[in-house]
């Protein structure tokens, strides 16, 4: 078998090396030629672009130091990907994090690639997952970061009368006006309710679902009946003091398990009040969230009430498409640990 190998830094000639003595005839491209003089020496052949590389072989292997790489090599001008019409398999990876590693299998160009949908929590907006979106998003995914009605920068908007059946009505809409289909559709904590909501009408174009410290409700289930008859009078206390009894004021970002001065100074510039109609609304079916393939990732510590984080670890231990995950994070994990969460939403894709 003929391979190509991109990218011979200090890990790639010794990959290559190894894949030269156990037989394989190597053609190889690099941004500097001499990176790959041990490899030429050794009878390997030399490609000046990746496009070229891919037109020779059978399999296209690499070892490359960045996201960025790995998106320039796979879709840029003479990337490998331009060769849409064969059937060449092909791992792009880099030396850095396994999140960025790319697995293509041809024909590679025209693979939609799959789409994430970024659901934030309460009191929260889109600008919640700005730092994951953009890793994705670096990585080659299509991703989306809704802001529900009234938070947020859609604050203006904020009514009594929103519920939970327009945050769902929500993320509907952006399914059916951007055409989106074969996403993993991520929930991050309150996220979870809308996006259990709308399952009901979008499963068909969800790929796996993604449950980040979310409520992942039973039908007829409010937040406050999730998280219990204490938290549920506090925040009621905190609407009739502060938020005129119809919606729930801001809180301190260290509540959320935040401890960086700084991190929960601009935490609490964005969060914004919620009506608190949506914690109250009961939710209506929700069998699709729970037959659905997905991924539950616990935070550890966890801010869902204990019933609800075993009642999840239980459908993880009976359902076999359904994966249990676990993060070293507050409640946050987007704000504190985007890296590790990227990856762990990028593993997720093949949870189905």
């Amino acid at each position: 078998m003929e391979i190509g190998f991109i990218s011979l830094g200090a890990m790639g000639r010794g990959m290559a090396a190894s894949l030269q003595n156990a037989g394989h005839d190597l053609v190889v491209n690099d941004l500097r030629k001499e990176s790959a003089a041990d490899c030429l020496g050794r009878g390997g052949s030399w490609a000046e672009t990746p496009h070229e590389l891919a037109s020779r072989v059978e399999l296209i292997l690499t070892s490359l130091p960045t996201s960025q790489d790995v998106e320039a090599v796979v879709r840029g001008d003479d990337g490998v990907a331009e060769l849409a019409e064969e059937d060449i398999p092909a791992c792009a990876v880099t030396t850095r994090r396994a999140a960025y590693n790319v697995r293509l299998g041809g024909p590679m160009a025209k693979q939609q690639p799959t789409g994430f949908v970024l659901v934030h929590g309460g009191r929260h907006g889109g600008w919640a997952w700005r730092d994951v979106a953009s890793r994705l998003r670096d990585l080659g995914y299509p991703t989306y970061r809704p802001t529900l009605t009234g938070l947020g920068e859609r604050a203006h908007l904020l009514r009594s009368e929103i519920g939970l059946e327009t945050h769902i009505n929500d993320l509907v809409g952006v399914f059916e006006y951007e055409d989106l289909s074969d996403v993993v559709l991520v929930a991050h904590s309150y996220g979870g309710m809308p996006v259990a909501g709308a399952m009901q009408q979008v499963f068909d174009r969800v790929r796996t679902v993604v449950w980040v410290d979310a409520h992942l409700p039973r039908e007829g289930e409010s937040v406050f009946d999730l998280i219990g008859d204490e938290r549920a009078a506090q925040m009621k206390a905190m609407a009739a003091e502060g938020g005129e009894g119809w919606y729930v004021p801001t809180s301190d970002a260290s509540w959320w398990g935040l401890s960086d001065p700084d991190q929960i100074a601009w935490v609490n510039s964005k969060t914004t009040p919620q009506p608190i109609k949506t914690y109250l609304d009961k939710i209506g079916p929700t069998g699709r969230a729970w037959s659905h393939p997905g991924t539950t990732i616990e935070c550890n510590p966890s801010r869902l009430p204990a019933v609800e984080v075993a009642r999840q670890r239980a459908r993880a231990e009976s359902d076999p498409h359904f994966h249990r995950r676990v993060i070293a994070a507050c409640h946050e994990p987007m704000l504190t640990h985007p890296d590790e969460l990227t990856e762990l939403l990028v593993e997720a894709i093949e949870n189905r």
